[in-house]
């Protein structure tokens, strides 16, 4: 089976720890980054597989993030939030 790297950016290191073991139960190699600027140059250098990208960050915000590397990073970026305020719609499609 082939192993899927995965770079998790989450800023509460207690969760990260949690979703980091869970997930590799699950087969995948999960490096944590807890910092928004020091991910977008992780993702661009490192090129994971898949990207769980927190949307509150310090540093940087996910969105930001997010728009910042696409043209560089053609892997999947899922978004994770814990916010229930968050306007979805004030961001657009991009």
């Amino acid at each position: 089976m082939q192993e899927y790297s995965l770079l998790l950016v989450e800023d509460d290191e207690e969760l990260a720890e949690l979703i980091q073991d869970y997930l590799q139960t699950m087969e995948f190699k999960v490096d944590i980054e807890n910092d928004g600027a020091k991910a977008m140059a992780r993702i661009i250098n490192e090129q994971p597989d898949i990207v769980l990208l927190d949307l509150m960050l310090p540093g940087m915000d996910g969105i930001s993030i997010c728009k910042q590397v696409r043209s560089q990073f053609h892997n999947l970026i899922v978004m994770l939030t814990a916010f229930a305020g968050f306007n979805v719609t004030r961001y657009g499609r991009h």
